[in-house]
């Protein structure tokens, strides 16, 4: 079927648009975009016909000499390249569209490529004396503290990501059954996790100070102020504040999710059940963290430590 590359391209878009996030489609129209305006700049052709069955190596050899930041309309471009866990990730968009050409038979095939690999990076988890001196940070007699509070710890006791937090609703804390219920997370996936006593403490305490009234939302964290739910940017300003009250350089949200993983390794917990607290569909990401464990254990580093409750069959 002859049909030109923009053309496959909003064929693909509107088709995402039936099934994906938004926040999946933003991915797609970035990425693709930038691949779309690569093969017109590399091919004589617009026709997705004539692209030859290499594009994607070719896609790839020249993301991997692209500078960091090159075309960024406000950051200068770095003399680095970009790192290879960034082209993975652009390519793997490209890789959806082109997917979608084969089997829309817009092109016969393409030629796979084995990707580069991440880039080798030690990720060290919180320390207890660090979660110490977070939790030294918060004014727990006033709403945005135990707010805090209880965000920090819903991803270092629940390995929540932020977007969990920020889309968690009422009627998913389930106090009665100490659960904690994460509905269309990452890849549309669901799961139940584990409300550790602590946890539902404090929890408990911020519902029945702040969250048993009227609110124009039923998002579980909302802003002081507007009484409307939580966004990325109060997640991303807040992380920054904390970075710089504790000193703690590499903190961030998904550190947080990281210490519970590792921790709960650490702990005796399973490679199965820790793929399903933390959501994952593909085994090989939870298998990380039994290699990290391994070290922190030989290292016999002083990671925060989970709630017993996670270990129950263990004991």
């Amino acid at each position: 079927m002859e049909i030109t590359i923009d053309a496959a391209y909003k064929n693909f878009i509107d088709d995402c648009k039936t099934y994906v996030s938004g926040k999946t489609l933003a991915f797609y129209l970035d990425n693709i975009s930038k691949f779309v305006t690569f093969c017109h700049e590399h091919y004589a052709s617009d026709l997705m016909s004539d692209l030859p069955e290499s594009v994607l190596k070719d896609y790839v050899l020249h993301l991997r000499t692209k500078k960091k930041f090159e075309g960024h309309p406000f950051t200068p471009e770095s003399d680095d390249v970009i790192k290879n866990s960034s082209v993975r990730t652009y390519t793997r968009a490209v890789k959806s569209f082109l997917n979608f050409c084969v089997q829309e038979h817009y092109i016969k095939d393409y030629k796979r490529v084995k990707m580069p690999r991440n880039d080798a990076r030690q990720i060290i988890p919180l320390y207890d004396e660090e979660v110490t001196k977070i939790d030294q940070t918060f004014n727990m007699s006033s709403m945005m503290g135990l707010r805090d509070f209880c965000i920090v710890h819903l991803m270092l006791d629940a390995g929540f990501r932020s977007q969990e937090v920020i889309n968690l609703k009422i009627q998913d804390v389930l106090f009665d059954k100490d659960a904690l219920l994460v509905v269309n997370s990452k890849g549309s996936v669901s799961r139940i996790v584990i409300m550790c006593p602590f946890l539902k403490k404090h929890l408990s305490s911020y519902f029945d100070l702040y969250r048993r009234g009227s609110a124009p939302t039923d998002a579980v964290f909302i802003q002081i102020k507007t009484k409307e739910s939580i966004n990325e940017n109060v997640i991303k300003q807040y992380f920054a504040r904390l970075k710089k009250k504790t000193g703690i350089d590499r903190l961030h949200p998904h550190l947080l999710r990281h210490t519970f993983a590792t921790s709960y390794i650490l702990g005796g917990g399973n490679l199965e059940m820790l793929r399903i607290l933390l959501g994952h569909s593909d085994y090989d990401v939870t298998k990380n963290y039994l290699h990290l464990a391994n070290q922190y254990q030989i290292l016999q580093a002083s990671i925060y430590k989970l709630d017993p409750v996670f270990f129950q069959q263990h004991y």
